[in-house]
């Protein structure tokens, strides 16, 4: 009889994330919990914030590898509290709850004796949210509608402050991009791609065959909605990345491309890649910044979690809509390297020390998909919880596969055996 990996009561935490990320998103709970508790406690996603305290107390399958990451990151709060020290406290827990917590996920395990069916029954719960926020997606397309315009006007006409929504009303891109309750056009798209990766690694792993080309034609068609150039060129990749070794089957999905393509669901994103550079302006604004010397990193401490906002960086905000510079800029480079960087090594020891490379490259294009634009680093959303879990996700299922011969790997990328 296998020994068990936790004790944690995984299908009652699965439902709660799921609850806590996609049911009460950080956009509709923040204008009901300002007013009691204030903007930044508002912020915490409190019910995050429990699941990964219960699930690293319940544990019981700590490696030394993960015990010395978490360390680590215990230690990374150094650097966050004493750089944001001449701020308010409830910021500073926003931040570290918001921007630094969610990375003790990734080393979560589902217990190993029902790993696979617990999987599997998120993956659908999850594939039928991204059905549900394509469908609204379609709509709002087609019909010149917005729910998110309806959510604001309701919430201000009963008296709530409802700023993100007012941002994304009033941005120039509204109409053209779609703005969800779950965040930007960016966001989104990591969701709808997260969707087709998820899957395919799950399916993959457990040698099922799937309608690979309905996933995909789902995950593009969202992409194509929000209009991300990045999202665009990481699905397309992880498309050619999945059906390597069956190009016959990228004949079929270029007719699916073209059937989009004839519709005119790709001229926003089309319109996008003729005006603007694939990161819209940050690697401009970054070159003006070190030209500037205002604000200089620093390697230990940084200004403190906001710094880009204030008057003399705003101009130049889009530089620091990389995670990598903004966790530089507010709790200095030490802490961003490590981070970031140990969240990379740690999921390619998992999955590409199993031998599974295409489902690391897979998990990489998403992973560098979302370090291209700052929502993990941010204190107001939630897209650090979603990148835990779905890099969590991830990990897990490369776990259902059969043993791989990775004798070519190098040793310290073999991980430690479940």
């Amino acid at each position: 009889m296998q020994k068990p990996t936790t004790y944690a009561n995984w299908p009652g935490c699965l439902f709660w994330m799921f609850f806590a990320l996609f049911i009460l998103p950080i956009y509709l709970r923040g204008p009901f919990l300002r007013y009691s508790f204030g903007i930044e406690v508002a912020n915490i996603n409190l019910i995050m914030v429990v699941i990964t305290v219960y699930l690293l107390a319940m544990k019981r399958d700590y490696t030394k590898e993960e015990i010395i990451l978490c360390i680590i990151w215990l230690l990374l709060l150094i650097p966050l509290v004493l750089s944001s020290k001449h701020l308010y406290l409830s910021l500073i827990l926003s931040e570290t709850f918001q921007c630094w917590m969610p990375v003790f996920l990734i080393i979560q395990r589902i217990d190993n004796r029902q790993r696979k069916r617990l999987l599997q029954i998120s993956l659908y719960v999850f594939d039928v949210f991204i059905v549900i926020l394509l469908a609204i997606a379609a709509y709002e397309r087609f019909a010149g509608v917005s729910l998110v315009e309806a959510v604001y006007n309701a919430l201000t006409a009963r008296g709530y402050r409802a700023a993100a929504f007012s941002s994304f009303v009033s941005a120039a891109e509204f109409r053209s991009r779609f703005f969800s309750l779950w965040g930007h056009p960016l966001t989104n798209a990591v969701l709808f791609n997260s969707f087709f990766i998820l899957n395919d690694i799950y399916h993959r792993n457990i040698e099922k065959k799937y309608p690979k080309i309905i996933y995909f034609l789902i995950a593009l068609f969202g992409v194509a909605l929000c209009a991300s150039k990045t999202g665009l060129v990481v699905i397309c990749l992880c498309l050619v990345i999945s059906n390597w070794e069956n190009k016959k089957w990228l004949l079929v999905y270029a007719a699916g491309i073209a059937v989009l393509f004839f519709s005119g669901i790709f001229n926003d994103l089309l319109q996008r890649f003729t005006s603007t550079p694939l990161t819209t302006g940050r690697f401009t604004a970054l070159v003006q910044y070190f030209k500037n010397g205002d604000y200089p990193l620093r390697p230990f401490v940084g200004y403190g979690s906001g710094t880009a906002y204030n008057k003399t960086l705003f101009p130049l905000k889009p530089g620091f809509e990389f995670p990598l510079m903004m966790y530089a800029l507010d709790n200095g480079i030490l802490f961003s390297i490590v981070y970031i960087g140990s969240i990379f090594i740690y999921y390619t020891r998992q999955i590409l020390g199993r031998g599974q490379i295409k489902n690391w490259l897979c998990v990489s294009l998403l992973f560098a998909q979302i370090n291209t634009y700052n929502g993990m680093s941010l204190r107001n959303q939630d897209v650090g919880w979603m990148v835990g879990v779905i890099l969590m996700f991830a990990i897990n299922a490369s776990l259902l596969a059969k043993p791989r011969d990775i004798s070519w790997l190098p040793g310290w990328l073999k991980p430690q055996n479940r």
